[in-house]
């Protein structure tokens, strides 16, 4: 049986990629039952505004949650705690999700084996380019929370996100490691891939 999943974004003052992101993961096709929480980490702009138009017209249901202080790991750690899904998903707020991208995940958990998976990052510059993933996006990083998706189970197991670090990205390798040690295996699964966009809204928020 496929696994349901939660998304998990957290987001600070990128209202207008955030918007996009939940319009690519409102798309999804061949999913398994699903659902979103963005954790609005401390914004000043209309991200709660956003959410609540995305939670009134996609059929997805999606939840809005606050962690003030601005750290990544008590945001997630926040997520975590309120997702019902077998599976948490995460993905950044600047993300276009291709519309098999929960089903991709689901299907990559369904094995059994308790898993950490992680799928193709592809960086473009447009929302209309949508490339094929190559070689070149392959990763041998064990939680990249880019794109990854983990057993709920685990986490809380783990204890998820060690809420102390202050430094961009090493919250999800230490928990990696953690997962890893666990026994958890990993996979990479190609057709999980995500685009995330780092210039075509840029003015919103320059």
């Amino acid at each position: 049986m496929t696994p349901g999943l939660s998304v998990v974004i957290a987001t600070k003052d990128r209202a207008r990629y955030l918007e996009r992101a939940l319009d690519s993961l409102a798309q999804q096709e061949g999913a398994p039952p699903y659902d979103v929480i963005v954790v609005d980490n401390g914004s000043s702009d209309d991200t709660p505004q956003v959410v609540a138009r995305a939670a009134q017209t996609s059929a997805m249901p999606v939840r809005y949650e606050r962690e003030p202080e601005p750290n990544r790991g008590k945001a997630r750690n926040r997520a975590i705690a309120v997702a019902t899904g077998d599976i948490v998903a995460f993905c950044d707020d600047d993300v276009q999700a291709p519309p098999d991208w929960v089903a991709a995940h689901a299907r990559a958990h369904a094995p059994g084996e308790p898993a950490v998976v992680n799928g193709p990052i592809l960086n473009v510059a447009s929302y209309d380019d949508r490339p094929k993933p190559r070689f070149t996006n392959y990763s041998r990083a064990f939680l990249c929370t880019c794109n990854a998706s983990v057993p709920r189970r685990a986490l809380s197991a783990a204890r998820a996100f060690d809420e102390s670090f202050d430094l961009y990205g090493w919250e999800d390798t230490e928990l990696g490691v953690r997962l890893r040690e666990a026994g958890l295996v990993w996979r990479f699964a190609w057709d999980a891939r995500s685009e995330e966009h780092t210039s075509e809204l840029q003015s919103h928020h320059d």
